[in-house]
């Protein structure tokens, strides 16, 4: 089981060391190739900006499927979780905001209309994930106003020579319960990957006072096929996620979450068909149609009382020249998208307003990029000119640069970058209209990012990379603003620049041939203005890492994983006053322990304990987490 980090960075002042772990088996590794550093797939040793790749074996390690498990900790990420599982989850990378990250699932765009533009990465299951790509950094230039501090990549191309019929049960506390199916085949003309998860938990009580537990159930099924001639591809992508998570009110004055009989019900659901042409040698073209809509339905005491729905769809055009010129091998990409996006909702009307509302947004987008590799070393000029019907038009570049120094195995990335990220439907409009006014003027915000990071390998056991970034955002919306005139919050532009720096540090070596560790720490800086001064902003704690080692006292049979999460003290904001005064909450420390015994080829057996120190603590004030959990599984190959 391994985590690669083959490369990463592209943003502003930050410091990244990575150390790899190797495959525990013997297999040569397969050419690494990134989906998310330039507009086409590039293989790692030439990508100009550096990426962050967790494989398959890593995922599985984790065993919780949940993408929040894998990431807290991790070099450049905040997980804020308000509760226990199925609980509002969100991610936020490099001290930037939750909707400042553009997550795709195979290609497809997933930020949710419906939530400000964000991922809810509670309902986000991991089930026939192969490998998570990331890349920090405003990377608009490249994919949109939501990639303004970065794009993460969950993938479920099955990998080459695959052959998976595998069931799975697992059962544990909280009478939590998950069943799955994963059937995968890959051959050199064609592949296919189908996966389903049924989870459900009685739950944990995330009230700070009371007992009552609040459970979760999600269904989620995935296809992801493809099929390779001899001049062309064509892929498709599907996805259903059915999901319901109770959750307690937060009554005034003291607005923390009390018992009380509260769910969500949310149905997603994506799907992308894509298919390139390789018309004559050095020329490919590709066209693609992706979408991606949610509904959202509130139910108070069994009585549904309210909905929000968002929409995306995306029509896209791409090509790409490659030629030789002169010592270099170069590239010219250039791509036309069109976007459009749609947010209802649907609730009884009050004193204090209507909250029903149909609202609309298209965008059409001009992209270019040139990708120069002299083998010794890459760079590349991306630059976007987005078309926005309901806002100024905007322009976003980056450019970025691999230089390999004299020692061997020594890497060095530069990249400068500009993001934009437009007003959510809910910042406009507003949500709830008898606390919340929306304000339809909002400007987008945008930032700039410049980021440097240097890489080192040691041999084939360990990787290493120290990287440091400095982002500026200007016009950041705030969206507890309050207007005296109208008695209630709305959303402005503040004034002023919001600053994120920081210090990334993150280690991976093979120990020996069974043994791996990994060592993740981030400093981060992360303030916005405030009358005048700088305060920190909420829910980033500045210092925060984790230590992971993987053993295999029996290769190919007996794997075991020890991970040990800290997460530093944080501000979060508490609304019984007003205005609403800022709490800290202290830092906390989290292990978790898993094992998988190999006893046969059919059968595996599979435990974890989560939260095994049973820690008390908070990432969100007034909201409790699960405490100490444990979990035993089966898995049988068909």
């Amino acid at each position: 089981m391994s985590i690669s980090i083959p490369r990463r960075h592209s943003g502003a002042a930050l410091l990244t060391l990575t150390l790899v772990a190797v495959n525990t088996t013997a297999a040569p590794p397969l050419e690494q190739i990134t989906v998310l550093a330039t507009r086409t797939a590039t293989p790692i040793d030439i990508a100009p900006a550096p990426v962050v790749i967790i494989d398959h074996a890593a995922i599985d390690a984790r065993q919780s499927g949940v993408p929040a498990d894998l990431l807290r900790g991790a070099a450049g990420f905040a997980v804020s979780q308000s509760g226990g599982i199925g609980s509002v989850t969100e991610v936020r990378l490099r001290g930037a905001e939750a909707n400042h990250l553009l997550v795709l699932i195979d290609g497809v765009d997933i930020n949710d209309p419906a939530l400000g533009s964000s991922v809810d990465f509670a309902n986000l299951d991991l089930i026939g994930a192969t490998r998570i790509e990331i890349l920090p950094g405003a990377q608009s230039a490249l994919w949109g106003s939501d990639a303004l501090a970065g794009v993460m990549s969950f993938e479920t191309t099955p990998a080459p020579g695959a052959d998976v019929q595998n069931v799975s049960i697992e059962s544990g506390s909280n009478d939590t319960r998950r069943q799955s199916i994963q059937l995968a085949q890959r051959q050199d003309a064609w592949y296919y990957g189908i996966s389903a998860r049924h989870s459900e938990t009685a739950g944990t009580n995330i009230a700070t006072l009371g007992s009552e537990a609040d459970g979760y159930r999600n269904t989620t099924a995935h296809l992801n096929a493809g099929y390779t001639g001899d001049r062309g591809t064509v892929t498709l992508v599907a996805r259903q996620v059915n999901a319901q998570s109770e959750y307690d009110p937060t009554p005034f004055p003291d607005f923390v979450p009390v018992d009380g009989n509260l769910e969500l019900e949310v149905r997603q659901r994506l799907f992308g068909l894509t298919a390139s042409l390789a018309a004559q040698p050095g020329w490919n073209h590709r066209v693609s149609v992706k979408r991606y809509d949610s509904d959202n339905e509130n139910i108070t005491d069994g009585a549904r009382d309210g909905s929000s729905d968002g929409d995306k769809t995306q029509a896209a055009y791409q090509g790409d020249y490659s030629f030789e010129l002169g010592p270099t091998m170069d590239r010219l990409t250039w791509a036309y998208e069109y976007v459009t996006e749609g947010f209802n909702q649907r609730g009884a009307a009050s004193p204090f307003g209507d909250p029903n509302q149909d609202q609309h947004m298209d965008t059409q987008s001009l992209i270019g990029e040139y990708l120069i590799d002299w083998n010794w070393a890459s760079a590349s000029l991306s630059a976007r000119h987005d078309d926005n019907s309901e806002f100024d038009d905007s322009n976003n570049f980056r450019a970025a640069v691999r230089i390999p120094l004299a020692r061997p195995g020594t890497t060095l990335f530069v990249a400068a970058g500009t993001g934009t990220k437009n007003p959510s439907f809910v910042e406009r409009f507003g949500f709830t209209p008898d606390t919340f006014i929306g304000n339809p003027k909002l400007r987008p915000e945008r930032s700039r990012s410049v980021s440097a990071s240097l890489e080192q390998s040691l041999g084939d056991a360990v990787r290493a990379r120290i990287s440091v970034f400095r982002d500026r955002l200007e016009d950041e919306i705030d969206g507890f603003a309050f207007d005296a005139g109208a008695g209630a919050f709305t959303a402005v532009n503040t004034n002023g620049q919001s600053r994120r720096d920081g210090v990334e540090l993150s280690v991976q070596a093979q120990l020996n041939a069974r043994a791996q560790l990994r060592v993740d720490y981030t400093y981060l800086d992360a303030t916005q203005p405030d009358n005048g001064e700088s305060t920190d902003e909420l829910r980033r704690p500045r210092n925060s890492g984790r230590v992971v080692v993987n053993f295999a006292p029996l290769p190919d049979r007996l794997l075991l994983e020890a991970g040990l999460a800290y997460v530093g003290s944080h501000d979060d904001s508490d609304f019984a006053t007003f205005p609403a005064r800022r709490v800290n909450l202290d830092g906390y420390t989290l292990l978790h322990c898993t094992a998988r015994y190999r006893f046969s080829d059919r059968f595996e057996l599979t435990g974890r304990v989560e939260n095994a120190g049973d820690e008390n603590y908070q990432d969100v004030f007034g909201y409790s987490t699960p405490g100490r959990s444990a979990f035993v599984g089966l898995n049988v190959r068909l």
